[in-house]
């Protein structure tokens, strides 16, 4: 019996096979969230998503440009984010290429792979970049938010409290348009 060898078996051949290798090669590629798309359980080496919650959104394990994927997190994530301008959101992260903490500095498969193992722990996480609102002083960094908008700060930073994430790290941030006065309240 013949097989069918048509282009649709040849592509899902090719990316098993390079799945496979990339994997046995230490699982040296990334995720990136497919908008609209059912929530799968990718093979996810050990190292890459810490234990938690499975994002609510599907990873695929195709390799991609990390400046890329960022900006296409951001992109799929807009809608959402705009949706709570005016709202006081917990801020979890915000990072970019050529930043140095604790001596590390940081590049864009960092910030990816941190955005990647926040959004195991945290499924609500979005990406934003904090140049598209005001209410950031700095532009250019990568803001990882929970999806939730509370009406007050105080409700915000509760947030955070209750995910036992400590007062460096988590803390509620409006997100809006009319500047950075007033709208960081560190807990």
């Amino acid at each position: 019996m013949a097989t069918d060898r048509g282009p649709r078996n040849v592509a899902l051949a090719v990316a098993a096979v390079l799945a496979v290798v990339v994997a046995t090669a230490g699982g040296g590629y990334l995720y990136t969230r497919s908008a609209g798309a059912d929530p799968v359980d990718p093979p996810v080496p050990t190292s890459a998503v810490p234990t938690g919650a499975p994002p609510t959104t599907a990873w695929s394990t195709e390799p991609v440009d990390s400046s890329a994927a960022l900006q296409a997190l951001a992109d799929t994530d807009r809608s959402t984010v705009a949706s709570l301008q005016g709202y006081w959101v917990p801020q979890l992260s915000s990072k970019r290429a050529g930043m140095v903490i604790d001596g590390t500095t940081w590049n864009d498969d960092m910030v990816l792979d941190h955005a990647r193992s926040m959004a195991g722990s945290y499924p609500g996480v979005l990406l934003l970049n904090s140049s598209d609102y005001s209410s950031f002083r700095t532009g250019g960094l990568w803001v990882l938010v929970e999806g939730q908008g509370f009406t007050t700060s105080d409700a915000a930073n509760a947030w955070c409290d209750q995910q036992g994430i400590g007062a460096d790290d988590c803390f509620a941030k409006r997100i809006a348009q009319d500047g950075p006065d007033g709208n960081t309240a560190p807990r």
